[in-house]
């Protein structure tokens, strides 16, 4: 089984953007190895909801995230919004 890193330490380095085409056009096997490293994690761990690559030790720009019955792949995603949440005011 696949080990998710939770050390936040470890998490805090930025990650570049996932590539599947090389500078000549051709197609990189790296982005297909990645997606199907979370798809894989994310069935061995059906109580994670989300999972994002540095997760994995994966310095890249991609996330998975359950819905319902289905895991979606979220590439080089873009925040476009953001807010505060504070864990305290929740309980």
């Amino acid at each position: 089984m696949t080990e998710i890193i939770t050390n936040t330490a470890e998490l805090i380095e930025a990650s570049t953007p996932l590539e599947f085409l090389s500078d000549n056009g051709q197609e990189l096997e790296e982005g297909n190895e990645i997606i199907q490293a979370l798809m894989e994690a994310m069935e061995a761990h059906p109580e994670c909801l989300a999972l994002a690559a540095p997760q994995l030790g994966i310095k890249k720009r991609i996330f998975s995230l359950r819905f319902d019955d289905q895991i979606k792949i979220f590439i080089d995603p873009i925040i476009t919004k953001k807010s505060a949440y504070d864990k305290q005011n929740e309980e």
